[in-house]
């Protein structure tokens, strides 16, 4: 890691030179105001003095382990070594950038309204860290409000394009939707079915294992019958294979899994046996906009090994701070696809949009 010490008459100033010598990646460890010159304390000049560090920027081995066709091989030791500094310097980041958003009051006010404005909707430093940079990188030295603004939405928005995933892809034939207790799995099954049957003109069939509760069988069953789709019912494994014959005729199949406590680990090993059926699939991890961040981030661990996942947020529309989510997409590695604002089938369903998700953390901000 490289560290180094500027001293400028701004911060502006001193963020442009860290740019232009260390690059955009380039964290603040430390800035304090300083008086230079003078003659015993007398007409000294204030000046900013601003410490930046950035990794080094010797480039990381990127190839797998083994590449037979360019002769290079990498040993386990190598591996585990390079994944531990890796690990060391984001915790390093994350630190540094909480330093600096609380510590760091030499900001222009109009950063400071927009920091303090993201930890309200508890953004996670290190991605307020990542934003203002970048604003920072755009603006003008005399940059005001509604230039802070207008590029922070801008950066927002081009964050979050990366972590947007279609919806279901061309070629697949069985999704998984599984999550959670009371996040609304069913019905959000029931909006994303309705979409295929009446917009798309897509057979579609239900197959559910939530045999837990009778309720969430005969819920879903009432959708079949209002779309005029078939529905099965299984109750183990070895059901599986019979059931999905007798949808054959369907161009996808939604699979309706048991709503548990999957922060018990116990939970996720008995739903794995009925996703290995060797079907191409895709598995819709459904998760509530009202939950806990540090639970949302461990439920997306928990759900880490399971194929081809993707996103689903609900009850947006219960909840007027947005930051968990933000940091859910940062810090995982599973795109978004669909949210959901509402209960009402097939209305309150949208495919995951980057404008409307930035429209939403920053809906509170306003133009003042």
């Amino acid at each position: 890691m490289i560290v180094k010490k500027y001293v400028a008459d701004s911060v502006n100033e001193a963020m442009k030179r860290i740019r232009s010598e260390l690059g955009r990646d380039a964290v603040i460890l430390d800035s304090k105001p300083i008086k230079v010159g003078g003659w015993f304390g007398l007409f000294a000049k204030r000046k900013v003095e601003v410490m930046a560090a950035v990794e080094s920027p010797r480039p990381l081995r990127t190839q797998p382990l083994s590449s037979a066709h360019n002769g290079v091989h990498e040993t386990t030791g190598e591996s585990s070594l390079n994944r531990q500094l890796l690990n060391e310097l984001q915790e390093m980041k994350q630190t540094l950038a909480q330093f600096t958003l609380q510590n760091d009051a030499h900001w222009p006010p109009v950063y400071r309204k927009w920091v303090d404005y993201l930890r309200k909707q508890d953004v996670h430093p290190t991605l307020i860290h990542h934003w203002v940079t970048q604003i920072q990188s755009r603006a003008d030295a005399e940059a005001d409000w509604e230039m802070v603004r207008r590029l922070g939405r801008d950066v927002i928005r081009e964050w979050l394009k990366p972590a947007m995933a279609p919806p279901i892809d061309d070629g697949t034939r069985i999704i998984h939707f599984v999550g959670p207790t009371g996040v609304g799995k069913t019905t959000t099954i029931a909006k994303i079915a309705a979409d295929y049957v009446l917009n798309r003109k897509i057979p579609i069939g239900f197959l559910t294992i939530d045999t837990y509760r009778i309720a969430a069988v005969e819920q879903l069953r009432t959708y079949a019958n209002i779309l005029g789709v078939p529905i099965e019912v299984v109750f183990s494994p070895q059901e599986f294979n019979q059931a999905i014959q007798r949808l054959a005729h369907c161009s996808l199949i939604f699979m309706d899994t048991a709503g548990r406590n999957y922060l018990n680990p116990m939970h996720l090993s008995e739903l794995k046996p009925f996703l290995q059926h060797g079907l191409a699939c895709e598995t819709y991890i459904v998760l509530s906009a009202v939950t806990k961040g540090d639970d949302l981030q461990v439920l997306s661990h928990q759900f880490s090994t399971l194929p081809n996942r993707k996103l689903i947020l609900t009850k947006l529309d219960e909840t007027s701070t947005y930051g968990n989510l933000f940091n859910l997409l940062h810090q995982s590695s599973i795109p978004l696809a669909y949210v959901t604002n509402g209960q009402t089938v097939p209305d309150d369903l949208l495919v995951a949009d980057a404008e409307q998700l930035t429209d939403l953390l920053l809906g509170g901000l306003g133009n003042d």
